[in-house]
């Protein structure tokens, strides 16, 4: 029994590995920096507890932040406009992560949108309420190369 799980952790580890070289090796056409920027956004999202995970009440504080307005809803250019100010992304990686959080399309980032993403990265690897520093970097990764920029 205890091979068994031991053969299964290792095939984990290598199916993420390979994940991680082939969603890494599509960076190659955006910013080299990005994978750090993630890291640091996550330092940043993970600010109540600092215990390594982002749990949702965090991850909802650190996006409605970009309200600038006091509307409850993030438009895309409150969205890229704080990123810019922050240093985080350049527009074109903002919009395409702006556009990934738009779940529902409509050009505004609502309180729904924010649950929506968090659930879908906290599901990605393991559903368990929080998101690990790893499951963010791949999801923002997948993020920022799976959507297509669109058009400000």
């Amino acid at each position: 029994m205890e091979k068994s799980s031991g053969l299964l952790a290792v095939f984990f580890l290598c199916t993420l590995f390979i994940q991680l070289h082939i969603t890494y090796g599509q960076m190659s056409k955006f910013d080299n920096q990005i994978p750090e920027k993630i890291a640091g956004l996550f330092l940043l999202t993970d600010r109540s507890k600092k215990d390594g995970y982002v749990s949702l009440d965090e991850f909802i504080s650190i996006t409605l932040d970009k309200d600038f307005n006091g509307d409850n809803s993030i438009s895309r250019q409150e969205w890229i406009t704080v990123d810019a100010a922050l240093g985080i992304f350049d527009s074109p990686t903002a919009n395409r992560i702006f556009q990934a959080f738009d779940t529902d399309n409509n050009d505004v980032i609502t309180l729904p949108d924010v649950i929506a993403t968090f659930s879908t990265i906290d599901a990605a690897i393991r559903k368990d309420g929080k998101i690990s520093a790893f499951e963010y970097l791949i999801a923002y990764i997948r993020l920022i190369t799976a959507v297509p920029s669109k058009k400000i």
